[in-house]
């Protein structure tokens, strides 16, 4: 098997995108020889051209495109060069003119990017045209790329694990920012709202890497959601039996006292019930079927009247 390699450079051409997965077919120049031009394809969410990007995975022969890099996973990366850092400013991250990043690059160098994020404001002193407040939102943004990047890292070690979506820990930065992983490690069970994950695999985290109590009442939520979903898509009803829900979450996850968060579930708006809490529903799925019931009623009335 062959090992994990690495290689990073800057994204210059996306040939082909997927909008709906991130995969990619793009031509990169390697961070350490501007005139290597490499193949890379794998899946990263929001692309940018001129960012520069860490990817992990291994060199490929394609029998029609010729020697690629397939990657599995990557990270984005702030530039260390002159010209990374120029295209950077300029282009990626568009905060600021040619002409400011110019005068930025000649003065600081390689260093352009640490010396905005440690003292922005006496960058903005040295810098005609460069006011306090855009120095401090670039190191506000700095600051921000770090913590994400970290935070990246730590999500890519929880969801290492078989039958997971390369794309997920970066789908998760992108709706919870830099909160990710605290978001992740407080309720694991927000992965069954990405698609592609199922409260089995969502579980499988939980219990395993994030080694939550298997009695948590977070835990026995999600699996009421999971099987009162399965239970409505198997028999086609929107409304199913409590006292199925409750023997389906014990034989899946062996807790029991099923009944009490169901009613706590109810209470708090995240289900309906019907005689006497003996059925349940989603407060979805009961809106639909009232506003489908009353469609049906009107066209019959109309029907009715129309042949008086």
């Amino acid at each position: 098997m062959t090992d994990l390699q690495s290689i990073t450079g800057i994204l210059v051409e996306i040939r082909y995108q997927n909008y709906d997965d991130g995969f990619i077919i793009a031509s990169f120049t390697s961070s350490k020889d501007s005139f290597l031009i490499f193949t890379a394809t794998g899946n990263i969410l929001d692309a940018r051209r001129g960012q520069e990007y860490k990817l992990f995975g291994k060199w490929v022969d394609h029998p029609r495109y010729g020697r690629q890099f397939k990657f599995d996973n990557y990270q984005a990366v702030l530039p260390q060069q002159e010209d990374g850092i120029y295209i950077y400013l300029v282009r990626t991250a568009k905060w600021i003119g040619p002409t400011i990043a110019e005068r930025l690059i000649k003065r600081y160098g390689n260093a352009t990017l640490e010396v905005l994020r440690e003292d922005p404001e006496m960058v903005a002193a040295e810098t005609p045209g460069l006011t306090i407040k855009k120095a401090n939102d670039i190191q506000e943004r700095l600051l921000q790329f770090e913590a994400q990047e970290a935070v990246l890292v730590e999500l890519m070690d929880i969801l290492n694990v078989p039958g997971i979506q390369k794309n997920l820990p970066y789908m998760l930065i992108d709706e919870y920012g830099s909160n990710a992983a605290k978001m992740l490690r407080e309720n694991p069970y927000i992965l069954t709202g990405f698609h592609g994950v199922g409260f089995l695999t969502a579980d499988q985290i939980a219990i395993q890497k994030l080694k939550i109590d298997p009695k948590s009442q977070k835990r026995v939520i999600a699996c009421i959601t999971y099987c009162t979903k399965t239970c409505m898509s198997v028999s086609g009803s929107t409304w199913v039996a409590c006292s199925d829900i409750e023997k389906a979450v014990f034989d899946l996850i062996g807790v029991g006292l099923v009944k009490a968060v169901i009613a706590m579930m109810i209470y708090d708006g995240l289900l309906v019930s019907a005689l006497q809490n003996e059925f349940i529903s989603f407060v979805s799925a009961d809106k639909d079927e009232t506003y489908i019931a009353k469609k049906v009623q009107d066209a019959i009335k109309r029907k009715a009247t129309a042949s008086i």
